[in-house]
């Protein structure tokens, strides 16, 4: 306490950082002349940390409170943009003088020093690029600012330990794209997205972990240091209804020491404010990227625009909530359904500019909180990257598979300050769910789409690729043949190609019988016609009132 005490009453210059004197054409703080109060010695850094106080909040010949509630004076005809003049009385009942400027905010960072990855505090660990876009750039000069401020309002801590200050106080966080973002999609409000901002800034930056260490046994930000850096009377909540607990934002080491224990922010959530392309490690090997396909139908293309344009229509109307999932169905067999519904979602969340994502439900976990951190790590991974999901139902049904749709697409609600119903917080990305929905699911729940809508002149088309994929080539003309006499439904045509693939197979001599080993060619046209004519006989005499007469 000496030492520090002894460093107050030296001179400024000797408690300038090595920083400081790189940045003086920067920072060149002035002392007005008329006050030579020994507070003016106080420390560089104490001076910057109460540069936060915004010169709007001082009035005329008024009183109020700032920096851990001490009270200042100020003369309204004497503060301009440059030089704020601030009269402190702190604990020891005597008044400090400090001088408020605006030497760290970020347009007095150059942008030569920004691009060529020169940081104001510490070893920050993520470089800027010469590819970095607006909002990129936007995200490091506002990171460079928090990061000194909060370096010198841990200076200030150390030097008043029983004080708070509010290192962020003017920052807007609205110029910030990644937290704004943030704030507005999943509903964050100013102090958490402060909370936020600490977290990520004490992991970023080496020195300030440090001091973290110094002052909470831990290299992160603890609840109580974080209500003494943002002392600005709004309270800390940290509920599991709160957005910050409920998408995972932030992660608590020890909830039974809620107050002390190390707060660290989500590692994806982290190289996402930081700009990084990043996807959740459980999500990783679970989701699979839909491609474009190489050639689609018309009736397919239609379909999509006509999808697409009722989900536009819902999201113009603010009363509307739409239905999160849409049940692709239509009689096809299972492999065209499938085909069917990525070339139809693909088209669909193009025009979204969205990404779409395939998930097979025989992955889901078999314990119910598992499932649970799944469904809610795909509605983030969505609200945040405009992800949407092709649910594939490959699996039985199960109570879990059920449970787990519900919570994908579960609007999340929370209680706000002031309002006595709860609010809306997020409404995930509607998914596209392919195959037997489970029951349970409410009706208002999703729409149905109908993927198997193919006009008389694509039917020929759909019969020579599903051949096709058999490796067994007929001319076009042979299939229209074919469907001019027989009216097969796609699950009709699904059973010929059964029974002729399991006929072949029967007739290919069997390996080390000494016979020639070729592949076998494929059925006959003759063949395929009988097999046709087979299947349409057992459905008519099967269901003789129910002959669908269209193949889909």
């Amino acid at each position: 306490m000496s030492d520090q005490t002894n460093s107050i009453a030296q001179s400024p210059e000797s408690h300038i950082s090595n920083f400081q004197r790189s940045m003086s054409e920067l920072l060149k703080p002035t002392v007005n002349s008329k006050e030579t109060t020994p507070a003016m010695q106080m420390p560089a850094v104490i001076r910057h940390s109460l540069s936060s106080v915004p010169v709007s909040a001082f009035d005329n010949n008024e009183q109020g409170h700032v920096d851990g509630g001490e009270v200042f004076e100020s003369n309204k005809s004497s503060i301009n943009h440059d030089e704020v003049s601030v009269r402190v009385v702190g604990h020891d009942g005597k008044n400090h003088d400090v001088i408020n400027h605006d030497s760290i905010s970020r347009e007095s960072i150059n942008q030569e020093s920004i691009n060529q990855g020169e940081l104001l505090h510490g070893a920050l660990l993520w470089q800027p690029s010469e590819h970095f876009d607006d909002a990129q750039k936007a995200n490091y000069g506002f990171f460079a600012e928090a990061s000194q401020r909060l370096a010198d309002a841990f200076a200030f801590i150390e030097q008043y330990p029983h004080q708070g200050v509010r290192c962020f106080s003017g920052m807007r966080f609205s110029e910030c794209p990644a937290l704004d973002t943030l704030a507005h999609k999943l509903n964050l409000n100013e102090i958490e997205q402060k909370l936020l901002l600490l977290c990520v800034l004490v992991q970023c930056d080496v020195a300030l972990a440090e001091k973290c260490k110094q002052l909470t046994d831990h290299p992160f930000i603890s609840l109580s240091l974080a209500a003494k850096l943002m002392n600005d009377g709004q309270v800390i909540s940290l509920t599991g209804s709160s957005p910050l607990r409920y998408w995972q934002l932030i992660q608590i080491e020890d909830t039974r020491r809620v107050q002390h224990s190390a707060l660290y922010a989500d590692e994806h959530i982290l190289h996402y404010v930081l700009g990084k392309e990043s996807v959740m490690p459980l999500l990783m090997d679970l989701l699979q990227p839909v491609r474009p396909a190489q050639r689609f139908l018309e009736s397919q293309r239609l379909a999509g625009i006509h999808l697409f344009r009722l989900i536009s229509q819902s999201r113009r109307r603010v009363s509307y909530r739409p239905s999160q999932l849409m049940h692709c169905a239509g009689d096809l067999y299972r492999e065209q359904q499938i085909e069917a519904c990525e070339v139809i979602a693909y088209q669909v969340v193009s025009s979204l500019k969205g990404q779409l994502l395939k998930f097979k439900t025989q992955h889901l976990p078999k314990k119910i909180d598992e499932v649970r951190a799944l469904a809610l790590q795909m509605q983030r991974q969505s609200l945040l990257h405009q992800h949407y999901y092709l649910i594939e139902i490959d699996s039985p049904e199960t109570p879990l598979l059920c449970y787990f749709l519900q919570q994908l697409t579960q609007p999340v609600t929370t209680n706000q300050p002031n309002e006595t119903e709860a609010a809306i917080v997020g409404l995930p990305n509607f998914c596209f769910v392919m195959g037997a929905l489970p029951e349970g699911i409410d009706q208002d729940r999703y729409v149905s789409v109908n993927v198997g809508v193919i006009s008389d002149n694509e039917k020929a088309t759909v019969w020579q690729q599903a051949l096709s994929k058999q490796g067994w080539e007929y001319t076009e003309e042979d299939i229209q043949r074919l469907l001019n006499e027989f009216s097969l439904t796609a699950r009709g045509l699904s059973a010929v190609i059964t029974h002729l693939s399991s006929k072949m197979n029967m007739d290919t001599p069997a390996l080390g019988s000494g016979a020639d080993n070729k592949p076998s060619s494929q059925p006959s046209l003759s063949e395929l016609w009988q097999a046709c004519h087979q299947q349409n006989t057992c459905v008519v005499q099967a269901r003789p009132n129910e002959i669908e007469s269209a193949i889909f």
